[in-house]
This record gives structure tokens, sequence and C-alpha cells, in this order.
């Protein structure tokens, strides 16, 4: 019998131990905005990697760091935690890496977010797709490769991480910005479903559209300019011009679902204005925006384009006064699909399921851009699905937390074999 046989029979037997494990990481909240929770989070993931005898550090963003690095609607520690195994041997090192982060609860949930449950086949529960069952499944690995006494050569390192779901300073980013993080190939735990495995992503630039009017009293509107109404007609123009420009343009790649292969913008996630009275003509209005680019086009050239399209507004709608901020922005990416880390991911998924892999670029942003943007190699694979992510009374499938582990430990003995090369 091979190893890889072994590692199969070792999951198969512990079924119950990665629920039980996914079921823990959910029932400590860790809804961002405001990440609370995360000191309790990161409180029973050192208990747990104790106890499995498996070396990790906890690095921590300085107190004094934190009120420039955090939005208002945030407050708390921020603080990354990093698990190792050594091969017997220098080789590669591969990222096991997620976010700990969720959002709030959305909808009317039928069963608790913070308490997970389960029937045998489903387990419901907050981040039960993203991605706490990622993560959960990621530890199996740790627990499993650790038992088999690492990898052949190289390293492995599992690092969880704050502030994905609600952007800040302090998330992985951090890390990137003062060098510690460095290695070979990178998978991210993100829902991708156990038969797909994400070579790439949209890049997403978010940001506000902010248009400033002129304050008058709601008896006498034509004395003031009315800035929801201007943002009004913004929207309308987007909506008429800028969107059939995006769709018009395609991408080579394959996307997961397969119609959002064009960029794509959505206007108005947050709106904000004056709010001063119903009897008040509105002297400012905001309208969040949200840009995908597909990874043919750098990121910096559709921010162009639209920021370029905006000033044209200004020739068509009289008296407009309008600004664009950027927020924050994840760069676009595509792995090529005959690299050794997609080869091998690609052999093992086939190997348990006797299919081959979907090959696809996600949609949604995962922090796999932030590897790659950084020469390392970077895939998204786990088990959820997009239908329960950030929706009520998300679950994820108990069969697909099994297979994703092993998943990742089969790749990680072939990643980190001897004479597997970096091509």
């Amino acid at each position: 019998m091979s190893l890889r046989d072994d590692v199969a029979d070792i999951i198969k037997a512990n079924r119950d131990l990665v629920v039980e494990l996914c079921s823990s990481l959910i029932n400590i909240p860790t809804s961002n905005p405001p990440g609370d929770g995360y000191e309790q989070f990161i409180r029973f993931l050192s208990q747990w990697f104790s106890k499995e005898r498996i070396k990790f550090e906890i690095i921590r963003v300085p107190e004094t760091e934190l009120s420039a690095l955090l939005p208002g609607d945030c407050h708390g520690p921020r603080i990354f935690f990093e698990a190792s195994i050594e091969g017997k041997k220098d080789g590669p090192i591969l990222y096991l890496q997620g976010h700990y982060d969720t959002v709030a609860p959305a909808g009317s949930w039928t069963k608790p977010p913070f308490q997970a449950e389960t029937d045998g086949e489903k387990l419901w529960g907050l981040g039960a797709s993203d991605m706490k069952g990622g993560l959960a499944s990621m530890m199996m690995a740790m627990k499993v490769l650790a038992g088999v006494d690492g990898p052949p050569v190289g390293k492995v390192i599992f690092l969880a991480t704050p502030d994905e779901e609600f952007a800040s300073g302090a998330n992985i980013r951090y890390l990137f910005a003062r060098g510690k993080i460095s290695g070979d190939f990178a998978v991210v735990g993100e829902f991708s479903g156990v038969e797909n495995l994400f070579v790439g992503m949209k890049g997403g630039i978010w940001g506000d559209l902010k248009v400033r009017g002129r304050a008058a009293h709601g008896s006498q509107p034509l004395k003031g300019i009315n800035a929801f109404e201007k943002l009004a007609r913004v929207m309308l123009e987007i909506e008429e011009r800028f969107k059939p420009a995006l769709s018009a343009k395609k991408s080579a790649h394959k996307f997961v679902p397969p119609e959002y292969d064009s960029p794509t913008v959505m206007i108005g996630g947050i709106l904000r204005g004056s709010n001063i009275a119903r009897s008040a003509v509105p002297h400012s209005a905001t309208a969040s925006f949200d840009l995908r680019t597909i990874p043919e086009d750098r990121d910096h050239i559709l921010t162009d384009d639209f920021r370029d399209f905006l000033i044209t507004l200004k020739e068509r709608i009289p008296d407009l006064d309008l600004d664009m901020e950027v927020a924050s922005q994840f760069p676009t990416y595509a792995v090529p699909e005959d690299s050794v880390l997609v080869q091998t991911f690609k052999k093992v998924i086939t190997g348990l399921t006797g299919k081959a892999p979907s090959l696809s670029i996600s949609c949604a942003a995962t922090e796999a851009a932030f590897f790659a943007q950084k020469g390392i190699p970077a895939v998204a694979y786990g088990p959820g699905a997009w239908e329960t992510a950030h929706a009520k009374d998300e679950w994820v499938l108990v069969k697909d937390l099994e297979m994703a582990s092993l998943v990742y430990v089969q790749a990680a003995l072939l990643l980190l074999s001897e004479g597997a090369g970096l091509t």
C-alpha cells in the first residue's frame, strides 16, 4: 500500500474529526466588521496545534499601528497564525492559506449561525463554505502530514489570516509588505467546489462615486442642485453606455459561473446622502462601485477607462460635480494551466474523483492574487458552493470537507517530493 493510500484511509477514519473541527471554528463568531472574536479564534488554533504537536507562531499587529490600518467600522486586535511542518530535506515551501473572518449573518436564518448543526450530510453555520470549512480541511491535512512525518522535502505552512471579507491594512497584505511570506506554491482554501480548481481570478476595484450639489429648501428646489438626482443620472449613463462596452469584451479563460467572462461594474452596494431632512435639497450623494477585471486586462486599464468615462459625463450632465475615489483593490491573475502547481492538483483530483477537474477563473476575489503578485504560483481550492456563501443558512457538504483534506495532503506529498521541480 502506498503512502497516498495510507493518508486516504487516515482521513476516512477521521471523518467525524473534521466535522467536529469545522463546527468548533464556526462556533467562534468572527464577523467582520467589526472583527470581534479574533482573539478567541487564535486561542483555539493554538490549543489545537499544540495538542497535535505541530509548531506554530502567532504574529500580532502592534496596537500602535492599528488606528492607521483599520477602517472606522473595525476594532480589536489583528492576529496571524502560522503553523509549519518540515520535510527531511530542504526544498520548496507550500502555503495552505485561508482567512478566518466571515461576513455578518445575512437574511433570516432558520438555523443558529454561530452554532454548527449537521445531519451527517450537510454542516450548517456561518462560514461553513466561506471559509471555515476550507480552514478545517487544511488543519486536518496538517494533522495527517504530521502523522506521516511530514513531506519528503521542503515545508508546508498553514497560514490563517484576518480581514479578508472587509479588507483592512492589517490583512494578509500586512505580512507581504513586511517580507513575512516567502514560498514556492500556495493554495487558498476558498470555496471552489471539490471538482473545480480556480487557477486565477478576476481583479476587483472598489470605491465611491461622490456627487456634490447645493442645498436649498425643499419648497424651492430650483435654488439648489440636487446631488441625488445628479447621481441617478450618472448611474443611468453607466447602465446604458459603460456596461455594454464592458460586456463586449470577452476573456479566453473559462469562468465559474460561465456568463461572467467579461469585465463587470456594479453600482450602489452602499448609498449615502446628506440626510438632513425630507424638506432639504440634498447637497451630497455617494454610491459605491465594484469593478471586476479579466486576466487579459491590467487592473489600472479598467480603472482609467472608468475614470475617463465619468469625465465625459460632466459634458452630458449640467452642473455635475463628481469625484471617483478608489478605496481598495485586488489584482487579477491567472496561473498557466501547464504549471507544476496546476498539473499536480489536476492529477490528484482526477485520481480521487475519476474525472479531470474544471480549471476556471473565479469571479470573486481571493487572497491567492497576493501570492501571485509576489511571484508565488497560487490556486484556490476548497469545499463549499457559490449558492451558499454569504447567504442565510450557509452550509458545506461533509464529504467535501473530507475530499478537500485528502486533496491537500496528496498534492503536498507530490509537490514536496524529491525531484518534483518548480517549473
